[in-house]
């Protein structure tokens, strides 16, 4: 699509990239080089360190950088972060990680201008590859080159993440549903504008693709990465066409999707290691040339047709893998597949890991390995090999935070499917991830076992759904067996080669390729070849080794000489700073094109693990969810998806919507499984001020969340039935509180930041869940909640560079002297006809900006009811609510039509679809007193306050009586119905009525009678047409001695019972032709017991005042006010001129952040009330100017803050200053504030 904008921003980035360019290559400091100076402006498209890229992984309490170069923190490269445990300011616990591979080869040094034979003779030597980048000098680089050109390490392989507009790939398309329209939660890098092309997040690093931050992504990934791609392999040089069916979505392993709460990927290769080549005299060329000869292409070859590729030709795939759940939140886990590119046989591969722990400091580290165990039988293993690292002496650290333990596992060694050994104790012997068959049998296929109710749907060869628009939720009309569920059959593993099936989250549709549901399996589905790692007959473990530290990892034939060469275990104990390294048993990488033709798997796989614990026996509990999360093929309890936070943030109020998006998430394993949302708030961008829950041993382990809104209907409330295993706590569900999708704060200070996230978590599952309708798929497992990640990412100085859809970060502030924010006045909501009343009517301005383009417009509500009190009389035409509008009368434009066929439907559906929505700027929260169930309909006598707090004044005459009597109750009896309507009771001085007596029906005598009153009860709903009620009188006083004051008949007496009454309709044929509906009953005041009766005199007056939903009859209109700037509103006096906060500064200040600048906190005052305009002067006491300041902010910004520096830059004295704002056009102002030692 072309866009004029979307050009004019390419142009313009063009420019600002060859500035940066040049500043860049001016102001990298040579001693924090990890790269040869300038080759990140490299093009020859077979020089890749220009891809290096960065992610950092922060979902969960492990922080660690990773580098697309197969290491693990950031290991030698500026800006030089370690692992860190708990969280980003947690402690130290590893310096580095790297992954590393070994291939064994033949010297083709004789061979060089001939062909080589598949069994020639030589001299064998190992090629080792890793990105090893120990700090050599300030003058040159880790694993340098001869000529001083390149390094011999791993290179990232480009077009795996968003190298933006100048680069090899720009971002996706923010429109993923291609209506044009910025939907909320299309807008990714929160802008506001709807962005073709993302562009990748700002800095000098580069950032690798993962799965949370969609502003990584690439536009389309490289052909042949996943499965089921038509596209040609990217090949080297790498060129890519078409955007393939991934385009927009995650590339997966399992499915095009995550299965982790954040993933990485990225792929690597050894092309450029030449080492072996450069400074030995054997030599190794994985290529050949057309004839057969070695392809001896140098690195520096001029020619950029020609493509040099040294190393081993090998190439790696990695994936690291993220949870958010609390049992899991302290381990990551790294997936590397390898596969041989070259033209060769490589008959001894070595995979492994290398790593330097270093908790909190190098020194004083012990660690201990345990072997992994296997069953006695063909159980395989049972648990995995891990080494624990921990500190000899943590309590003589200087360091406040506890001291944990850190661990390192090994998941998954490369299959050997060519040796008849059952490598892995598994009880098969030589199972393949690609040999085309389900070897453990556990690939479970789409059964058409039909939908309960709903004849012809079993055995009809299709997977059934009441989902007809596919959209996750159970809409009006789709509950066909009327059941209050949406019913579906299950998918099982039939899910097709994408991954997917259509009862998952973020279903794309049926596979085009048919083999979703076809009843058979194929390559991408769910445990089966590559998706299944028990089809791996794995080698295990064969090199393990602890030793001090030392640099020989850059020393290709010392380190395979050492370590790998031969099987070997060794575990130094030493107070130096110690390393270690896991190495996989020797296994052959065939070529792929042998390996296609044998319909052998081309990838093998390494899998390792990182686990943190506050213990050791914290780090086995770890160890034992990593082992569950391995065995469901790296699946996990999945939480539902994380909604869209919007805040607006106004003057001391915050105000929070999100969408409902998470309330049709599908859980694998319990199906629709949502409970509630969980609101957090804190003055932390981690949250660790209010992670205070602990487990039974004291460690931390759950946010205390500011408000908890889950499902009313669930019965599922109070302590969760399951808890976290061996923790000894349960998740609090909330109080069936009720669902909603909006939130006002007003407990915030201003000028400070708040930090928000709203988390969505399901049901979790226990044996019953099924039955009580808490999830809709029926599996066998127990299982504890939950939740959706949040996460917000600040840099060194605090400064927000990312922050998930489901967190919002606010600073409330007074807006600009002059500027009235736009609102609407509750008390201006006109109701302009019907006679509704109660309830809730909460409409408020929540996104100011889109408000403000409709100010002054005239919206209307209107509404439609069932008329069911229609049907029963003449007299009123009155129903329960089913249906709500809101339409633009100034444009014309619908907002919202939430019409159903039944109240019930109503009250399901419609308030909720309200409440989540903003339109046009404007929240509508509105509830009205309806019931269903109840034969009241929710119509109720009004006994509350206009606070909503009970009282007795319903009980009291609304004259200055001299009467004694009151109102006991009023109530329904019998057959009676509630009358939406409000009535006064009048007396008078004379007879005005006569009571009603309905005519008994023989031979029963009559209950009750006519008698003459003074006194009527009217019907005042219409203060223009009111209308006297037909009622029935009934004297109880000392009804069994029979003794009736005369004076009693015809007035209010103690013990009097007065029923109102209505008419019937004109069909009926029976004697009583009017209903009963409301009875009151008055008594003597139980404080005057000892007095006489005293009845209401004329003039006095009864109200009788009842809540009602509103009806057809109904209009409300309003309008939003405000928005706008004026000068003449600009105060020079009082509460609005400008002032300083804090006043005095006492060497600190509230608002002030955490994070330091050059290591001194960031000291500030705040301008206040300024005008959006204006310059602001600070002079000392003695009239020498101390800095100027101009301000310059949006109409709802009025505050400017000060660090306390002067204009020449040092900060200031303590004393007293004087301000002077000036702004053009309006009078200036002057005030004064003191600075505190």
């Amino acid at each position: 699509m072309f866009n004029v904008k979307n050009v004019y921003k390419k142009v313009c980035k063009i420019i600002s990239f060859l500035i940066i360019a040049v500043l860049v290559s001016f102001s990298v400091p040579r001693n924090t080089q990890a790269q040869v100076s300038g080759a990140q402006f490299d093009t020859q498209p077979m020089h890749w360190a220009r891809y290096w890229a960065r992610a950092v992984f922060d979902r969960n309490l492990v922080y660690t950088p990773l580098w697309n170069i197969g290491n693990i923190t950031d290991a030698g490269v500026t800006p030089h972060r370690p692992l860190r445990w708990p969280g980003s300011e947690g402690l130290s616990y590893a310096g580095s990680a790297n992954f590393f591979i070994g291939a064994y080869v033949t010297d083709m040094s004789a061979y060089k201008g001939k062909q080589v034979p598949d069994d020639r003779d030589g001299k064998q030597f190992g090629i080792v590859s890793n990105a090893y980048l120990p700090h050599v000098s300030t003058s040159t680089v880790a694993q340098l080159s001869s000529d001083r050109s390149h390094q011999q390490i791993w290179q990232p392989f480009p077009g795996f993440y968003n190298d933006g507009f100048y680069g090899y790939i720009w971002g996706i398309n923010e429109d993923t549903n291609r209506d044009g329209v910025l939907d909320p939660s299309e807008d990714v890098n929160y802008n506001g504008e709807l962005d073709y092309n993302l562009d990748p997040p700002p800095g000098i690093l580069k950032s690798m693709a993962i799965s949370t931050d969609k502003r990584t992504w690439p536009e389309y990934w490289p052909g042949g990465s996943y499965v089921g791609d038509d596209r040609l392999p990217a090949g080297r040089p790498p060129k890519t066409s078409g955007p393939g069916q991934r385009a927009g979505q995650w590339n997966g392993e399992y499915k095009a999707a995550p299965i982790a709460d954040q993933e990485s990927l990225y792929m690597m290769d050894d092309h450029e290691n030449d080492f072996w080549n450069d400074y030995k005299a054997e030599n190794y060329w994985p290529m050949k040339n057309p004839d057969g000869t070695p392809d001896t292409t140098e690195w520096n070859n001029p020619n950029v047709n020609k493509v040099a590729i040294a190393g081993s030709g090998v190439e790696i795939e990695s994936r690291t893998y993220g949870w958010f759940h609390p049992l899991a939140e302290d381990l990551l886990v790294s997936v590397y597949r390898v596969r041989n590119y070259s033209d060769y046989d490589l008959n001894r591969v070595v995979t492994g890991m290398w790593a330097d722990p270093n908790i909190v400091q190098g020194n004083f580290n012990a660690a201990d390995y345990i072997v992994a165990t296997y069953g006695v039988g063909d159980e395989g293993r049972l648990e995995f090999d891990v080494l624990y690292v921990w500190h000899k002496f943590p309590e003589q650290l200087n360091t406040f935070q506890k001291v944990g333990v850190f661990g390192f596992g090994f998941l998954e060694s490369p299959g050997i499917d060519y040796n008849g050994i059952d490598d892995d104790k598994d009880g098969m012997i030589d199972e393949s991830m690609s040999d085309g068959i389900d070897n453990d049998g556990d690939w479970r296929p789409f059964e058409d076992i039909g939908i309960e109710d709903l004849p012809g749907t079993r055995g009809n060869g299709i997977w059934d759904t009441e989902d007809t628009n596919l959209n996750g939720g159970l809409d009006p009309g789709e509950d066909v067996n009327k059941n209050d569920k949406l019913d579906f059959e299950p998918v099982n593993d039939d899910r097709g080669t994408d991954g997917i099936g259509p009862d998952e989250n973020g279903w794309p549709g049926p596979d085009p390729d048919g083999t979703e549901t076809n009843g058979s399996y194929e390559i991408g589905e769910p445990n089966f070849d590559i998706t299944d790692i028990d089809e791996a007959d794995q080698a295990g473990l064969e090199h393990v080794f602890v030793y001090e530290s030392n640099k020989v990892l850059r020393d290709q034939k010392g380190f395979w000489d050492k370590y790998i060469s031969k099987p070997g275990q060794n575990i130094e104990d030493t107070d130096e700073n110690i390393v270690f390294l896991f190495g996989a048993k020797d296994v052959k990488l065939e070529t792929i094109d042998n390996l296609q033709q044998a319909s052998k798997p081309e990838w093998k796989r390494f899998t390792i693990t990182l686990l943190m614990g506050e213990d050791k026996d914290d780090i086995v509990r770890n160890k034992s969810t990593m082992q569950s999360i391995y065995n469901n093929n790296y699946r996990f309890l999945t939480p539902p998806l994380q909604p869209t936070l919007v805040a607006n943030v106004s003057n001391k109020k915050v105000q929070l919507y999100w969408d409902s998006d998470a309330e049709y998430s599908k859980d694998p394993f319990f199906g629709f499984d949502f409970n509630g949302y969980r609101l957090y708030k804190s003055t932390d961008p981690d949250f660790l001020d209010i992670k205070t829950v602990t487990d039974a041993f004291g460690n931390v382990l759950l946010f205390e969340p500011l408000e908890i809104f889950d499902r009313a209907d669930d019965h599922l409330k109070g302590a969760h039935p399951i808890p976290f295993p061996n923790l000894g706590v349960h998740y609090d569900m909330g109080k069936n509180s009720g669902l909603r999708h909006s939130y006002v704060d007003t407990l915030v200070e201003n000028g400070r930041t708040y930090y928000y996230a709203v988390s969505s978590i399901d049901a979790g599952n226990d044996w019953d869940f099924y039955e009580l309708g808490l999830v809709t798929v029926d599996y066998p497992l127990q299982a504890m909640p939950s939740e959706s990640p949040f996460n917000i990412t600040v840099n060194e100085l605090g400064e927000v560079v990312f922050r998930d859809k489901n967190t919002a970060v606010c600073t409330p502030q007074e807006p600009a002297a002059g500027y009235t924010e736009p609102f609407i006045d509750s008390s201006k909501i006109d109701h302009v006809s019907g006679f509704a009343r109660g309830g809730k009517m909460n409409i408020d301005v929540f996104n100011k900006y889109h408000a403000t383009d409709h100010l002054g417009e005239v919206y209307e509500l209107t509404f439609k009811d069932d008329n069911w009190l229609d049907s029963l009389t003449p007299d009123y035409q009155w129903g329960s609510t089913r249906g709500i509008t809101c339409i633009n009368k100034t444009t014309g434009d619908t907002l919202f039509d939430q019409t159903y066929g039944s109240t019930y439907e109503y009250l399901k559906f419609a308030a909720a679809e309200v409440e989540r929505g903003v339109y046009e700027g404007i929240n509508f929260d509105v509830a009205f007193p309806i019931n269903y169930r109840d034969d009241n309909k929710g119509i109720s006598i009004i006994k509350y306050d206009k606070n909503g707090r009970y009282t007795n004044a319903w009980r009291m005459w609304s004259t200055d009586t001299k009467s004694n009597l009151r109102v006991q109750e009023i109530g329904l009896t019998g057959a009676s119905i509630a009358l939406p309507r409000d009535f006064d009771i009048r007396v008078y001085d004379h007879v005005v009525d006569t009571s009603y007596a309905p005519p008994p029906t023989p031979p029963i005598p009559p209950t009750l009678f006519a008698y003459p009153l003074k006194f009527a009860v009217w019907d005042v709903t219409d203060p223009n047409n009111e209308k006297k009620m037909k009622i029935t009188v009934v004297y109880d006083k000392d009804k069994v001695l029979k003794d009736y004051p005369d004076e009693m008949f015809g007035q209010i007496w103690d013990s009097t019972r007065i029923t109102i009454r209505f008419r019937k309709p004109a069909t009926y044929t029976g004697n009583d032709k009017y209903y009963g509906s409301w009875q009151i009953r008055f008594i003597k005041n139980v404080f005057d017991s000892l007095h006489p009766t005293i009845p209401p005199g004329p003039g006095d007056v009864y109200k009788i005042r009842t809540e009602r939903n509103p009806t057809h009859l109904d209009t409300f209109l309003f309008k939003a006010e405000g928005g706008t700037w004026k000068a003449a509103d600009v105060q020079t006096e009082g509460k609005k001129k400008v002032y300083v906060v804090p006043d005095p500064y006492v060497g600190a200040n509230t608002l002030e952040t955490k994070y330091e600048l050059a290591g001194n906190s960031q000291r500030r005052v705040d301008f206040v009330n300024l005008p959006p305009k204006c310059t602001i002067y600070i002079f000392t006491a003695a009239g020498e100017l101390v800095k100027k300041i101009y301000h310059e902010g949006a109409l709802d910004e009025g505050r400017e803050p000060w660090d306390l520096t002067a204009e020449d830059g040092p900060e200031v004295a303590f004393g007293m200053y004087f301000f002077v704002v000036e702004a053009e056009g309006l009078d200036t102002q002057r005030g004064k504030f003191a600075i505190i030692k």
